[in-house]
């Protein structure tokens, strides 16, 4: 398109230069492409070839020219003046249906300014939504502009090619303007998707656009072809008038001199009546004066009077015609107004059709999406269902059998051709199937979700005959084809043999706890007398042999003791550790201040000193013994090997939303890294039993017990500066036998 135009717009200036008339014009009798507008199309085609982004510079530079150049033509034809710009480049010397040398045509001008505004509209147009409807439009109206101006050149319409009495446009200017409509219009179709409820309404729009165009020129054109059809009559009555006045002269200057002439009023006015039928004013004068003047009534003053000269015999007549109000109603019809209404009806009803049909086809497009979206929902559902790690099947309300996945033809041992069709009854066992129907009926009635076989065993019946343990999940839903009952099947065969096998665990691991625990009670109880004995004895044999001790024998006897003293608390240790799992103990309000203060008094002396932290202690609604047990252990363990004068002990706490942590911070040698985990073990202790008197059991007994109610201990510290044993004791305690 914009080749097309460069070659048209140059070889029209190739034609002006060399002066090649069949370059300008293609036929003689038409109007030659005026200089100007040849270059305005050179130029049109100059700003449709595809310039990158970086030059839309030259697109408005070529665009306000246009705008300039054409809104300039308008100037001069609007206020009848010459500002010099039709010669400017180019003397014209070919003027056929030209009202002024080297103008263009008016519709000229107009498309050059919708050329320019195609160009350069991004400079006077912001808003986006505006901007994509200039190209349409601006095409539709070229088209319509040009298409009927070439139209009337092909149908010898002269009306529908000259505005006026103006220059009218050149067959060749209408197709360079066809080429420029189409280079416009051809992106729009191509880029604009014309989705939603609007879309072919914008489809529509630049048709209706070139309907509304072609409407007023075919509306203009008729009414021109009627004023013309009068002023034809008009002429032919000048004629007809003039012919009479040659008449007249020739009959009298046989009688009287020429210039003497008479002209008879009744001569005329016989023609008057003959032919004219009242319809025109007459107005026939000479240098002397009115000859003859009518008189008709209703003139049409809207309609221009015409006048003729006519020269003969040595004078001139000036002949002035006004038709009368009928005569125009008589050659004025409705049809450019009926023409005009009429494609001003097709152009809104093609954009209801447009809209309508776009309303018709989203609602198509819709509801292919929608079928295409529930196949696929419908075939993802069906690889759910099938894939299913559980067994699923779907029955009717009359209990058939729809539907049934891999697995429950696995779990039942059946082929899907066995069973699809068949009801739910067959996969039951014999002596259920009754109650079966009556239980299916009834949940029919009032469906809901629901889950079975948590507290009832229920079996279902395989292929073989034999039973198989299930657990059934059931949930109604309604299909297109009616309401629908979609089960899950969990076969808990394995699940029931695992249950067996950790019950029986269990039940062993009860009775060895229950034997270990009373082996450590009959263990303690069995070696408590044994070692008083043995206490006793050596007490005896001590204070038998008063004064006949050595020193060494003496040592040996201190010695003795308090191994018998470690075993004694070992003991005890022991059947307390064994006891500490036993959680049935009593639940009551415990004041926690109260309670670490009287723990600490079981040790209190000058070498110790207990330090609270600042503000209130909860009160917990708790087991006391286990608590009091914990802070027993870690007071001892703190006091114990502690190396300072003075052992201190401070106590702080903070409350969680499901417990407290408690702190005790000591002044002790301190725990290294690598000792924190092993002093919670059994019979573990940083220091020989010699130097520090203990059994290794006290942390590890804390350990259990916080384990058993659900608490839990750590320590920290720099293995030299003291530490810090932290634990957690929980609100709600996890014990199996609560005493309230």
């Amino acid at each position: 398109m914009s080749m097309g135009n460069c070659l048209l717009g140059s070889t029209v200036i190739i034609g002006w230069l060399l002066h090649i008339p069949a370059l300008i014009q293609i036929n003689p009798n038409w109007v030659p492409m005026q200089f100007n507008t040849a270059l305005g199309l050179l130029l049109c085609g100059l700003g449709l070839l595809p310039f990158k982004q970086a030059n839309k510079i030259i697109k408005n530079t070529i665009g306000l020219f246009l705008i300039a150049l054409g809104l300039a033509t308008l100037y001069q034809y609007s206020f009848n003046v010459n500002l010099g710009i039709d010669e400017f480049f180019i003397t014209h010397s070919i003027t056929t249906l030209s009202s002024h040398p080297g103008r263009m045509a008016p519709n000229t001008a107009i498309g050059f300014v919708i050329m320019g505004l195609a160009f350069s509209y991004t400079l006077f147009i912001k808003n986006k939504k505006i901007r994509r409807f200039i190209h349409p439009l601006g095409g539709a109206l070229l088209l319509g502009m040009s298409s009927s101006a070439l139209m009337g050149y092909l149908g010898d319409l002269n009306t529908s090619i000259v505005w006026t009495n103006l220059t009218a446009m050149a067959a060749h200017t209408a197709i360079g303007f066809m080429l420029c409509a189409i280079a416009l219009l051809t992106p729009y179709f191509n880029q604009q998707t014309f989705e939603g409820r609007w879309g072919l309404v914008q489809l529509g729009l630049p048709i209706s656009v070139m309907l509304l165009v072609f409407a007023i020129v075919l509306a203009v054109s008729t009414y021109k072809n009627e004023t013309q059809s009068i002023n034809w009559q008009l002429t032919n009555t000048a004629t007809l008038i003039f012919s009479l006045l040659e008449a007249e002269h020739e009959h009298s200057k046989q009688l009287t001199p020429l210039t003497d002439l008479p002209i008879t009023a009744l001569s005329l006015q016989h023609l008057k009546n003959k032919t004219l039928d009242n319809e025109i004013a007459i107005n026939l004068a000479n240098s002397q004066g009115t000859l003859y003047q009518s008189e008709v009534n209703h003139l049409d003053h809207s309609f221009p009077a015409l006048q003729f000269q006519h020269h003969y015999a040595g004078n001139t007549y000036t002949l002035t015609l006004q038709p009368s109000k009928e005569l125009v109603d008589s050659h004025r019809t409705r049809l450019p107004y009926v023409t005009f209404l009429e494609s001003c009806l097709l152009g809104v009803l093609l954009m209801a059709c447009f809209y309508f049909l776009q309303k018709s086809r989203i609602r198509e497009t819709a509801f292919k999406n929608e079928a295409i979206k529930n196949q696929i929902l419908a075939n993802e559902v069906k690889s759910i269902f099938d894939g299913s790690p559980v067994g699923m099947l779907m029955t009717n309300e009359q209990g058939v059998i729809r539907a049934v996945n891999q697995e429950t033809l696995a779990i039942f041992n059946y082929a899907s051709h066995e069973i699809l069709g068949q009801t739910i009854e067959n996969l039951i066992p014999h002596e259920k199937r009754e109650h079966h129907i009556k239980l299916r009926n009834d949940f029919s009635k009032q469906a809901s979700k629901r889950r079975m076989g948590e507290d009832v065993e229920i079996y279902g019946l395989r292929k073989d005959g034999s039973k198989v343990p299930l657990e059934i999940g059931l949930n109604p839903v309604k299909t297109a084809s009616g309401n629908m009952m979609i089960a899950s099947l969990i076969d808990i065969s394995e699940k029931n043999e695992k249950e067996q096998e950790l019950s029986a665990y269990m039940h062993a691991l009860e009775r060895s706890n229950e034997e270990l625990n009373e082996f450590a009670y009959i263990a303690s109880h069995d070696l408590k007398s044994p070692l008083r004995g043995i206490k006793q004895l050596a007490g005896w044999i001590r204070e038998d042999l008063q004064g006949k001790l050595s020193d060494k024998t003496e040592n040996y006897f201190n010695l003795l003791e308090a191994r018998v003293s470690r075993m004694q608390n070992l003991q005890n240790d022991l059947l307390d550790y064994s006891q500490a799992t036993k959680n049935t103990e009593t639940i009551s309000l415990v004041d926690s201040r109260q309670l670490i203060s009287s723990c600490f008094e079981l040790y209190a002396s000058d070498a110790a000193q207990l330090q609270l932290s600042p503000g209130e202690y909860p009160v917990i609604n708790t087991a006391k013994t286990p608590l009091e047990l914990i802070f027993r252990n870690l007071f001892s363990n703190a006091i114990k090997h502690c190396e300072q004068a003075t052992a201190k002990i401070h106590v702080s706490h903070e409350e969680t939303e499901h417990g407290y942590w408690f702190h005790i911070t000591d002044n002790g040698p301190g725990i290294s890294a690598k000792n924190q985990e092993i002093i919670f073990s059994m019979f573990k202790t940083l220091k020989p039993r010699d130097e520090v008197e203990g059994s290794g059991m006290g942390l590890a007994m804390v350990k259990k017990i916080l384990a058993t109610y659900g608490g839990e201990i750590k320590v920290a510290s720099d293995g030299s500066n003291g530490s810090t044993f932290s634990f957690f004791w929980p609100k709600e305690l996890f014990i199996t036998n609560k005493v309230r």
